[in-house]
């Protein structure tokens, strides 16, 4: 994943609530991480990731480099299916 990607998908995000007997990773920071799902369009969009609810789009040097722990592991059919919708709405208005 390019780091221009990860970028779009920590801004895009809205935060949900974690499914009972879902262990919830410790960050680096040493607070729980949240459960947030991505609202950025492509291929993640719907995913539910893990992150610290303490990252400010330019993690502290030391860190190393923050990927997110993800929840999901392949988009729904529905998500998909938005994606796409989306895409042929864009290219029939822009061309």
């Amino acid at each position: 994943m390019a780091s221009s990607n990860s970028e779009v998908i920590m801004m895009r995000r809205v935060k949900v609530t974690v499914p009972q007997g879902v262990h919830v990773p410790m960050c680096l920071c040493g607070d729980l991480c949240k459960l947030v799902k991505s609202q950025a369009l492509g291929d993640f969009y719907g995913m539910s990731f893990f992150m610290c609810d303490n990252y400010a789009y330019d993690p502290p040097k030391g860190f190393g480099n923050m990927k997110p722990k993800w929840l999901d592991i392949e988009q729904s059919d529905e998500d998909k299916a938005h994606v796409e919708q989306q895409a042929r709405w864009a290219r029939e208005r822009w061309q």
